[in-house]
């Protein structure tokens, strides 16, 4: 498990790895027979800002991207489903397009951070959302999997992830565009999550 340098982040936001992986609907093939790197459907030259693996026997949930500026700036960022030697799908099909067809937002509420990644391909709407708690035994521990809605809202993909992804959300945050059309609008799409401020219960008379 590994996880980038977040600098004033607080440590719970660091350790939340848990991830919501990405829908399995097929949204465009990739070529046959181009080379992969093994253990990520990622290209050598390519970094994964998130990789998982599904409990789809030997397939893998991964977010590609090149790197041009360590950190800050990204030429291209794919979202890559297969073996760990191929990509049977990937989106978009030109990854120059993935930084404005792919759309980051991030929430805490409590000791939990949530991320979440969304686009839309042939009238399904795939939603990854990771969510992780501070307060875990293990730190971080949280949920994992994959959900696909038609254009009725209707669920039609639910898939796991079967181990703690490697999940960098800082740089998702900077590579990918806003959410906008996520329930707290741009103020969830900035370097620090959205709090969502929990209900106090409410006094009980006193007697």
């Amino acid at each position: 498990m590994r996880v980038p340098d977040q600098g004033s982040r607080t440590s719970r936001r660091v350790l939340t790895i848990a991830f919501v992986a990405m829908a399995l609907m097929p949204a465009s093939r990739a070529h046959a027979g181009q080379p992969r790197a093994i253990r990520t459907v990622c290209d050598p030259e390519e970094e994964a800002l998130f990789i998982c693996e599904t409990n789809r026997k030997d397939k893998y949930l991964a977010i590609c991207a090149v790197e041009e500026e360590v950190g800050k700036r990204w030429s291209a960022v794919q979202y890559r489903f297969g073996p760990e030697d191929r990509a049977e799908l990937v989106y978009p099909e030109d990854a120059r397009q993935g930084a404005s067809k792919m759309f980051f937002s991030h929430v805490e509420k409590g000791t939990v951070y949530v991320v979440s990644i969304r686009f839309r391909s042939g009238g399904f709407t795939y939603r990854i959302e990771s969510s992780g708690d501070s307060a875990s035994d293990p730190v971080g521990n949280g949920a994992a999997g994959v959900t696909v809605t038609d254009a009725n809202g209707k669920k039609v993909a639910d898939i796991m992830c079967i181990e703690r992804p490697t999940l960098f959300p800082s740089y998702l945050q900077r590579a990918l565009a806003c959410d906008l059309e996520n329930p707290h609008g741009k103020d969830a799409c900035g370097d620090n999550p959205y709090t969502i401020r929990q209900a106090k219960a409410p006094r009980k008379p006193a007697r």
